[in-house]
């Protein structure tokens, strides 16, 4: 785990565009993955693509170099953890050219976000 926890104010960024495309996908987490998550990403070199930051209730998903916002959601309780409620990609073609691509997202949660190993 990081040991500092993210933060709007940890990084120059960009809101999501109004041009945004809602994703389609289901995912569950236990209370420790979002405990985990909600520590967010702080980038520390050029290598590290992603900065991650958990604020009222939502995750936003910012590119690093760029600050524009790839992702938003939102998780809430459910019977088995926390489940994704709504999640949004970056429809702006300038800035995201692949909102449709829910692989890569689940990836940056598994990977980035969580840290599991295999990427």
């Amino acid at each position: 785990m990081s040991e500092q926890r993210a933060t709007r104010d940890s990084r120059h960024h960009h809101p999501m565009p109004g041009t945004k495309v809602q994703m389609q996908v289901s995912r569950t987490f236990t209370d420790e993955e979002y405990q985990r998550m909600q520590w967010g990403v702080l980038p520390h070199d050029m290598d590290d693509r992603w900065f991650i930051y958990f604020e009222d209730n939502w995750f936003f998903f910012h590119r690093s170099w760029t600050g524009f916002c790839i992702y938003q959601v939102r998780l809430e309780r459910s019977d088995t953890g926390w489940s994704i409620a709504e999640a949004w990609a970056n429809g702006d073609p300038n800035q995201f050219r692949r909102p449709e691509d829910t692989q890569l997202f689940l990836n940056v949660i598994d990977y980035v976000l969580l840290g599991k190993q295999g990427l």
